[in-house]
């Protein structure tokens, strides 16, 4: 039974498989009918990308035997809007592989074309002609793009991965056209393969063609390349790692390729080329021939090399001069067992070989050589012969005198010289040598017919820059600037070439190097090597070593290593950063092996142990690092800090591009200078370099407070983003992106907050208790430098824009504050007229209102008002003006609209918001005049227009201006309210003195009563508030009598 429906099932299944394996096979006779009414969708997503339009015909879909499946355009072409044709090609197809999508990978099987033809018209700017029709991208230098301010595609969907085998590429006949709109250069191949190409494996490359500059074929190419040393990376890794968006983005140089391909025509360099090689790992096997090498017009050199394993084949003749030639013929091998056999002539001047370089650096736009000259000559005619046990000789080699002089960076190199003979076998170096500022280097010595060696080398005091350029490395000096250094060097070798016996002696002084694009300085003003024996035994030892950062200061007082033939010792050395102290101690273990081990151990301030090794050989790490117990440090830039935390790291995968893994705990960290406080921070590393997510508990900086944060972190180059950065605080969610700059502290933000307390945020951000009610929403974009408060505010740039929905003004904004301006209260009369309405309950709606909304521009320790707008059923306000962000205070300007019920309930000061007065206000008598004056002014010039309008869409209303300078909890701070009109008093009678003295006694007392009314009414209303509203009533009145007294 089992055995049958064991049967049955593999027909079944075997019967499933086949059938939608056939299907799959045949899919393309169903899918093809319809594929072409998706034209026109292709062709769009063609144009919205790249600005081009595009033809497609005979497009098809196709299917393998292999189970691959994709198109094939029969005819394919990208044209520019006027129809000029860009690229095109026939039988285009993309396939992509099926079954890789079981294991969770995306591979692209194959893109094959033929006939390729690209036409590439470059401006007289240097840039490509369509680049003016790709699509606009991101500002990458405003301030929006410090952080990320967009998601990231971190991964694929459904957990799939892209597959480090890349497709195979074949191009059946192409040409390339590049022309700057008068002359052609062509570059037409045969076929041409990129096959084989997996990310971590290998690539192969074949091609075959030749390049036409204008009327001139120069270059020809036959190419066989199979490499199978690649980076221990993975395809999936490289797209997906987060490339956070930097400060200032780099801008790519588009080098000036029409002025490079105009260089090699001008300079009639040719070449040809016929490689076949297969490349491993300390293997490479086969030929790598060039012919017709050639550069303003000398007569053709060549450079034909045999590889096979570990050694080289010569064949060379090098033209510098029309008659003059460089022979180097012969084998070299490396390895266990080590060969020489090579014959070199040559008679050449070395200012000769010099330009040759420079000519051919100018045509690639390299100028840095053009300052470099040089004098002599070189004469060399010898051969040489040895497997390091035995020596044949032939020959000399000779430089009389030559110079050298590198005016870039102002150092020569003088009295180069060499005389050495390699006759009967012996090689005798009578003296090789050079001066740099009048300090020589020599060599000289000998090596026996039976390989044994007795040569001395010596230097004393020599410039470290002009070693730099002596050996090659000026190069080293664009992005290290040489400040200082002395280079002093005494070896000695001796004994049989195969097993040589040095000594050395080292001497580095006042060594002192700035590396530019970190902007971190290495001083090391005493530093001593000294290495002997065939075991390579000795120490080296450096004295106050530094390495200075803007961000932090490393000092070293004393660095000792003791030198051994299989490790090299440090014992315990005191070192500080900042002022974090550290004692580090640990050994560096096969250090002339391909595999070196790391076991080091620091105790003090940090307690931690680094194991693991490093492959060089592979460019590999391997290598655990781990606190032994928390640690608690004061963080470098801020002195007043402190930081407790413990962590267990792994470093793994490729040196340039490691993978870090692992956990960091930090209970505490405070810095008070900025101020910041956080709680439970736990960051989870996981990507390369510093990659991860992070997460704290609680985070307090000033008043300002938020739990439950949670962010993704990045590291690229000196910038540290977190990005979707999320929290709450003060009753509501904040998130945002921050970048931060390690090199100098600048920093980059763009955050947004919804359904926060505006009381609970401003009390917190500003420090002004119950200044606003309702709920807060908020978008901030601004940069700022951290390293102190003051320090960020003044360095504080960017916008702010909040918005306050359904709230009321409280400590600030309320219309009862504004009537304490400081020509009201100065006035008696108008004093007490406030004083009633202050404790009135007339006001209390005024304070309401519907939305309140900001936008703020930072600059120079200034928050602009730009403006700030808000609205109620009775009151509304246009602010503008600014607000120091360090010490509180204000210069601002409101413009506002009131509701007239509330104007006519404001009593006499409403009054004055009258465009006309028929008489004198009781209040006021003779002096309505005056004091209108005094609390109105003209409109004209004024932004009414800007006052939003009331919210109860009221037309009845009266505009003020108040005038705000101060700190902004302060009523002394309000200067003035005004109305803003123009007050006609022409008509106002004239009464008796008598009556005016009757009517303002009568006013007087019903303002007396109302006040003891209402001040025995408020609730907040104290003894002291009492006595001083009865004298103010008090002083009015005498004020009048005795103003009417004098008019007697």
């Amino acid at each position: 039974m089992n055995k049958l429906f064991w049967k049955r099932a593999g027909i079944t299944a075997v019967s499933v498989i086949g059938g939608a394996y056939a299907v799959f096979l045949i899919s393309p006779l169903i899918l093809n009918p319809i594929i072409d009414s998706y034209i026109p969708q292709i062709k769009n997503i063609i144009h919205e990308t790249s600005g081009l339009n595009s033809e497609l015909t005979n497009v098809k879909v196709v299917t393998t035997p292999k189970l691959t499946a994709g198109l094939k355009v029969g005819k394919f072409s990208l044209l520019e809007p006027d129809n000029t044709q860009v690229f095109s090609a026939d039988d285009f197809q993309v396939k992509m592989s099926l079954l890789p999508i079981l294991a969770g990978k995306i591979r692209v099987d194959a893109v094959q074309l033929k006939n390729a033809n690209a036409n590439i018209q470059i401006n007289n700017d240097g840039h490509f002609a369509i680049e003016k029709y790709l699509p606009a991208t991101p500002d990458t230098d405003s301030v929006n793009s410090l952080p990320e301010n967009r998601e990231n595609v971190s991964s694929l969907p459904f957990g799939l991965k892209l597959s480090n085998h890349l497709p195979d590429i074949k191009i059946d006949g192409y040409d390339i056209i590049i022309t700057d709109g008068t002359d052609k250069y062509t570059l037409s191949g045969n076929k041409t393969e990129i096959t084989d190409f997996i990310v971590n494996k290998s690539i192969k490359v074949k091609a075959s063609g030749k390049a036409v500059l204008k009327d001139r074929e120069q270059f020809h190419y036959n190419i066989k390349v199979l490499n199978k040393i690649m980076p221990d990376v993975e395809l999936n890794d490289i797209v997906f790692t987060p490339q956070a968006q930097e400060e200032t983005a780099q801008q790519f140089e588009m080098p000036d390729i029409i002025g490079i391909l105009k260089g090699i025509y001008a300079n009639n360099l040719t070449a040809d080329a016929d490689v076949n090689l297969l490349i491993e790992r300390n293997n490479i096997k086969g030929n790598a021939n060039f012919t017709n090498l050639s550069v303003i017009n000398l007569p053709s050199s060549i450079v034909k090399l045999k590889f096979k394993g570990e050694s080289i084949d010569i064949i060379s003749d090098i033209y510098t001069a029309k008659n003059e030639v460089s022979k180097i013929n012969g084998l070299i091998k490396t390895g266990k067992n080590p060969n020489i056999d090579l014959n070199i002539k040559s008679k050449v001047e070395i200012s000769n070989i010099l330009r040759i370089v420079k000519d051919v650096a100018l045509i690639f736009d390299i100028r840095d050589l053009q300052t470099l000259s040089a004098n002599g000559k070189l004469d060399a005619d010898f051969s040489i012969k040895s497997n390091l046990k035995t020596v044949k000789s032939s020959g000399y080699l000779k430089i009389p005198s030559a110079d050298v002089y590198y005016g870039l960076y102002k150092i020569g190199i003088d009295d180069i010289n060499a005389d050495v003979r390699l006759d009967n076998n012996n090689i005798n170096i009578n003296n090789i040598g050079f001066t740099i500022l009048d300090q020589p280097l020599k060599l000289f010595g000998t090596i026996t017919g039976d390989a044994v060696s007795d040569l001395h080398l010596s230097a004393e005091n020599l410039s470290l820059k002009g070693l730099l350029v002596a050996a090659g490395q000026a190069s080293l000096m664009k992005d290290n600037q040489v400040n200082s250094g002395l280079v002093s060097l005494k070896v000695d070798i001796q004994g049989k070439l195969d097993k040589i016996n040095p000594a050395v002696k080292l001497n580095l002084d006042n060594i002192n190097i700035k590396n530019i694009p970190s902007n971190t300085s290495l001083s090391a003003p005493s530093t001593i090597v000294g290495i002997s024996g065939t075991s390579l035994t000795g120490k080296a030892e450096s004295k106050n070593l530094k390495i200075i950062n803007p961000c932090a200061k490393v000092s070293i007082p004393s660095l000792i290593a003791n030198i051994s033939e299989k490790e090299i010792f440090i014992p315990s050395t005191p070192a500080a950063i900042e002022k974090i102290n550290l004692n580090v101690s640990g050994k560096i273990t096969n250090y002339l092996t391909e595999k070196i081990g790391l076991d080091f151990v620091t105790t003090g301030d940090i307690k931690s142990k680094l194991t693991g090794d490093m492959n060089i050989a592979k460019q590999t790490l391997n290598l655990n690092y781990a606190t032994t117990e928390s640690s608690t440090i004061i963080i470098p830039m801020f002195d007043k800090s402190k930081m407790t935390f413990s962590g267990n790291i792994f470093i793994t995968d490729s040196m340039m591009n490691p993978v870090i893994k692992g956990d960091v705990n930090i209970p505490e960290l405070t810095i008070p200078e900025i101020p910041v406080t956080m709680e439970n921070l736990d960051i989870k590393l996981n990507g390369h370099i510093l990659n991860g997510t992070a997460s704290a508990a609680k985070f307090t900086s000033g008043g300002i407070k938020a739990e439950n944060l949670t962010s993704d972190f990045s590291m690229k180059g000196d910038k540290f983003y977190l990005n979707k950065l999320k929290g709450d605080a003060f009753d509501g969610k904040i998130n945002g992106n921050i970048v931060y700059n390690l090199s100098n502290a600048q920093t980059g933000i763009i955050f947004s907050g919804e359904g926060l307390n505006a009381e609970k945020a401003v009390n917190g951000c500003v420090g002004i208790k119950n200044a606003i009610y309702g709920t807060l929403g908020f978008d901030t974009t601004m940069s700022l430098k951290v390293v102190d408060y003051n320090e960020m505010m003044k360095s504080l740039k960017g916008n702010l824009n909040f918005n306050v929905k359904n709230g009321s003004f409280g400590a600030i904004g309320k219309l009862d504050t504004l009537l304490q301006a400081n020509n009201i209260i100065t006035n008696s009369i108008l004093k007490t007229t406030t004083s009633t309405l202050v404790n009135n309950l007339v006001l209390a709606d005024t304070a309401k209102f519907e939305y309140l909304d900001g936008h703020l521009s930072f600059e120079n320790g200034w928050a602009n008002l730009n403006p700030i707008k808000s609205s109620g059923n009775s009151l509304a306000y246009y602010i503008t003006g600014k607000y120091n962000l360090i010490n509180g205070t204000t210069n601002i300007n409101i413009l506002g609209r009131l509701d007239a019920p509330i104007v006519a309930k404001l009593g006499p000061i409403g009054q004055l918001s009258a465009d006309k007065l028929l008489s004198y206000i009781p209040k006021f008598g003779e002096a309505t005049a005056k004091i209108a004056n005094a609390l109105t002014t003209n409109p004209k010039g004024e932004n009414i227009a800007a006052i939003p309008a009331l919210t109860n869409g009221s037309t009845n209303y009266k505009d003020f201006k108040v005038v705000f300078n101060g700190g902004l909890e302060s009523t002394s701070s309000v200067k003035s309210f005004k109305w803003l009109t123009t007050i006609d008093t022409s008509a106002i009678e004239t009464k008796t003195v008598k009556e005016t003295i009757k009517d303002i006694t009568t006013s007087v007392t019903e303002d007396y009563k109302s006040t003891v009314e209402s001040v025995k009414d408020a609730v907040t209303s104290t003894k002291e508030d009492w006595n001083e509203t009865r004298e103010q009533l008090k002083n009015s009145a005498e004020e009048l009598k005795n103003l009417f007294k004098k008019k007697e």
